[in-house]
């Protein structure tokens, strides 16, 4: 603080009236108004002169009397001729005609002496810093952005919030600098939502305080008109206002347009979304609209929310309006208001708005929701299965350990099927197992892949849906591959030309979802002619599903077909175009919070790219990455893959790393899953690579062993997707000659 200035500013007295006795030293408050003017310009002039440049700060000044404002005329009026700097603060909205602060102001700009800095509050990143000076660390991800957010930027909801989370035990000091935050913040279906000990902490009192102030200021019928606003959030309509009230539209209009000028705790939204002549008013900010509407008893909220939900409705009428958000607003008000049923038919509406999108993490939270709220629904079994096959589509590419764990997918899968028996829709029934044996073919293995692939493909023939039927078999033959090759191609093949034949011949106009479908087709086919040693035909059918996917924006599809496109550059010595796909299929994730299911191995497989480019530092990142990646994610197909990239870091002579009794161990993990897994490739590159870190710790007879036993189980499976038999047998002739076996070798 400027020196002499201080206890006045430190008495926390509300007027200068007031202060000014404190900065005089005198009690006799029976002075008359004039003279107490003069003395505390006298006291400043004084004071400026031996502390200069000085700044007075005036907080509140709102709150202010005539007298004061009196003495910052007369003040304002010397400023030019003294070092002197006054800062006002103040709420404008406080600041009606007849305030004798709005008289100083209007009359001081006249006079070219003030000049006005609107505030804006904190933004996300200055709430971020000031989180960080205060504690040491952000604490929690969401923590910066949620607070801006619920406070509005304001400093002083801030800081009083920070302190309320301290005092109730949110935020603890572990030691001296360390916090640690007791709580979880999350977005669910585009709502902020805290869990743990955060849930149970209220608005602070002191902020309760000043907005209920503020509340009280406004006239009684008008609090009650925005009570009920506040039904509809943050934003609402006037027109869905003027209905609830059952009053014209013109006199709401008339009467928010007062509260606006007046108490300026509303103001007109620019919303250019909804198709219809409503003004759309926004509250301050969300802890205002809050308050208001705790105000309403329960039961006024749920009657209210029914409401709002069916004048929502009825503008979805109009195209235009059909938007995700409206969508999602009509299926929240109807969940508030108690109408499950209804809700969950408009959150599958945004779901599927979100799904064609390629926004999975949203649509997960929403069918979450929309499932939870109708699963003891009896009469809603068709609509329970048409939300679980869109959580499982939305969960396909997003499949991390968090997510496996907090739907219970599997179970959740067998739920869908059986209320699409229920129903008697075996197309959507076939979709589901479908989804089903995806699913148990990361998480249990390859033979129930692929019953499961075989098992929704006789749900398909039983529904006479031949896209369902088309697909199912391309997949099924997919992952046949693995054990009879020729069977598997063949199938996958079939499978492509009758749908051509059938489907996109047959049809003008391709939806996008069955173009979806088609370009899955295509790139695996495309892995299928790829392992066929047909290369360029291989390319012709990946690159055009990559540039299909991209037409489509479906954006999470593109890691898995780039990594094939990427694989058959790789075996055909394209290194740099191989470079390229992969760092293609990296980067379209690379800002997703979610473990995507192929990223772990794209980044597995780029290292091991620069391991045969002889690229060993560039290597070991992309190795490390891709390892710890696919342990996030644990897909018994992926997993196995990329521990035999990590293991050829591992036995690296380059690499800083080397460690050849690491290297052992987790080869051993990866032969004994895929034993029971079923996933051969994998067995036999480890079988393969074991044999090659015998044979550097001279283990010469295991070594042996290990690499017979390699080319013995693929001699027995045949050609195996992405194995590529030549490093196999090399391997084998190093071993057969460090024996001395050369004519074997």
């Amino acid at each position: 603080m400027i020196p002499g200035v201080g206890p006045v500013v430190g008495a926390s007295i509300k007027t200068a009236s007031i202060a000014s006795q404190w900065a005089l030293g005198t009690n006799n408050y029976q002075l008359k108004a004039d003279s107490l003017t003069n003395q505390y310009i006298k006291s400043i002039s004084k004071i400026v002169t031996k502390y200069r440049p000085m700044v007075v700060v005036i907080e509140d000044a709102h709150w202010i009397d005539e007298s004061s404002c009196n003495l910052l005329m007369r003040l304002a009026n010397r400023v030019t001729s003294l070092p002197l700097l006054i800062v006002i603060t103040c709420r404008p909205s406080y600041l009606i005609e007849e305030h004798p602060l709005s008289k100083v102001k209007n009359e001081l700009l006249m006079k070219d002496l003030i000049s006005i800095i609107p505030v804006s509050g904190l933004n996300i990143e200055e709430t971020r810093e000031y989180i960080v000076r205060r504690f040491g660390s952000t604490m929690n991800q969401y923590l910066a952005e949620w607070l801006t957010i619920i406070c509005n930027g304001l400093p002083l909801f801030a800081t009083q919030y920070l302190n309320l989370l301290e005092q109730n035990g949110v935020i603890q000091q572990k030691d001296i600098g360390n916090y640690i935050f007791n709580g979880e913040i999350k977005i669910v279906m585009g709502k902020w939502e805290v869990y743990g000990h955060l849930a149970n902490t209220n608005i602070p009192e002191t902020i309760e305080a000043l907005l209920e102030e503020r509340i009280e200021r406004i006239l009684e019928e008008d609090r009650e008109m925005l009570q009920v606003g506040a039904v509809q959030g943050k934003q609402f309509f006037s027109s869905v206002l003027a209905n609830l009230l059952q009053q014209e539209e013109r006199n709401i209009l008339k009467r928010l347009r007062k509260v606006m000028e007046q108490h300026n705790v509303v103001k007109v939204y620019s919303d250019t979304q909804v198709s219809i002549l409503t003004e759309v008013y926004s509250f301050e900010h969300i802890m205002l609209q809050q308050m208001l509407y705790k105000k309403l008893s329960p039961r006024e909220r749920v009657l209210y929310h029914q409401d709002v939900a069916e004048l929502l409705e009825k503008m979805l009428i109009d195209e235009r309006n059909l938007t995700r958000r409206l969508i999602l607003e009509v299926a929240n008000h109807f969940d508030q208001g108690n109408l499950p049923l209804k809700a969950a038919y408009y959150y599958k509406q945004v779901s599927q708005f979100l799904v064609v999108d390629g926004a999975y993490t949203e649509a997960i939270q929403i069918c979450k929701r929309a499932i939870e709220i109708i699963r003891n629904c009896d009469e809603a079994s068709h609509l329970k299965a048409e939300l679980i096959e869109l959580l499982m589509i939305s969960t396909r590419w997003r499949r991390g350990l968090k997510v496996k764990s907090e739907l219970s997918l599997l179970t959740l899968a067998k739920e869908g099927e059986e209320a699409a028996e229920k129903s008697g829709d075996f197309s959507l029934l076939a979709r589901l197992k479908y989804n089903h044996a995806i699913l148990a073919g990361e998480t249990e293995g390859l033979s129930s892949w692929i019953q499961g692939l075989r098992n929704a493909l006789e749900a398909a023939k039983r529904a006479n849906d031949p896209i369902s039927q088309f697909i199912i078999a391309s997949q099924l033959g997919q992952e046949l591959r693995g054990q009879d090759f020729k069977a598997g191609i063949q199938l996958q093949r079939q499978a492509m030309s009758c749908f051509e034949e059938k489907i996109i011949k047959a049809n003008q106009e391709i939806p996008s979802e069955i173009k979806k479908q088609y370009h899955l087709m295509q790139t695996l086919l495309g892995v299928g002619e790829f392992d066929s040693s047909h290369f360029e035909k291989a390319i012709d059918l990946l690159q055009e599903s990559v540039n299909g996917f991209k037409q489509l924006g479906v954006i999470d599809a593109l890691p898995e077909c780039l990594n094939y496109l990427a694989q058959t550059y790789f075996r055909l010595g394209l290194f740099e175009k191989a470079e390229q796909a992969l760092v293609e299929a990296i980067e379209v994730v690379e800002d997703t919070d979610e473990a995507h299911s192929w990223n772990g191995y794209n980044l597995a497989l780029r290292g091991k790219l620069y391991l045969e480019w002889n690229r060993i530092e560039d290597a070991v990142a992309p190795i490390l990455l891709g390892w710890q990646e696919s342990q996030r994610t644990q897909l018994k197909w992926q997993t196995p893959l990329v521990r035999n990239y990590y293991v050829e870091l591992l036995i690296n002579p380059k690499y800083q790393g080397f460690n050849l009794s690491e290297a052992d161990f987790q080869l051993a993990i990866t032969i004994e899953e895929t034993q029971r897994s079923g996933y051969h490739r994998s067995a036999i590159m480890a079988l393969s690579l074991r044999s090659l870190v015998a044979l550097m710790d001279k283990r010469f007879g295991a070594a042996l062993v290990y690499s017979s036993q390699a080319v013995s189980y693929f001699q027995k499976m045949g050609t195996l997707p992405a194995l590529r038999i030549e490093e196999i047998l090399f391997n084998h002739y190093q071993v057969l000659t460090a024996v001395g076996k050369h004519s074997e070798a």
